[in-house]
């Protein structure tokens, strides 16, 4: 098996292998025709062999990128947006219970969204409510692990992951 070695100047380096297999024909890899940035990294483009670069945290088609958070100040009233990313406004549904509109919709209701809270000293636990995963919005309710009752915590947060 042949590879290409790239050493580096600290005395590390790393190298480019052939595949384990053998292909059934001969295979060929083509690098973009520009140069990248920074914080961009090469990907699969939608041509076959070609690679382009991509932008972590931002191509909201990727998979692997979260496709909306928010930090809530969840006991103002109405509860308000601290900082968001893909989060058009919030519902507040009653104590401790809040829907998050997205502002682009994801492409259908099989994602995973993690909600949390915090008061500091108290302990908070989060739930997605049954059935309100929406491909437009999300709802959860917030509880204290003391009592279980649902409360408007002063830090309440959630984050998103699936398909756009």
């Amino acid at each position: 098996m042949s590879k290409i070695k790239l050493p580096h100047a600290s005395g590390n380096s790393m190298s480019i292998a052939a595949p384990a297999t053998n292909p059934a024909s001969d295979l060929e890899l083509k690098l973009p025709a520009t140069i990248g940035t920074a914080g961009q990294y090469l990907k699969n483009s939608s041509t076959a062999g070609t690679l382009e670069f991509g932008s972590a945290g931002t191509t909201s088609t990727d998979n692997y990128v979260c496709k909306a958070w928010c930090n809530l100040s969840g006991d103002s009233n109405p509860p308000s947006i601290r900082s968001s990313y893909n989060i058009s406004s919030v519902t507040d549904n009653g104590s401790g219970d809040v829907t998050y509109n997205f502002t682009t919709s994801l492409a259908n209701g099989n994602y995973i969204c993690i909600p949390s809270a915090s008061t500091g000293n108290d302990g908070a636990y989060a739930i997605t409510q049954d059935n309100a995963m929406a491909t437009g919005s999300v709802r959860c309710v917030y509880r204290t692990s003391r009592t279980s009752s649902a409360t408007d915590f002063p830090l309440s947060m959630m984050a998103v992951w699936g398909v756009s």
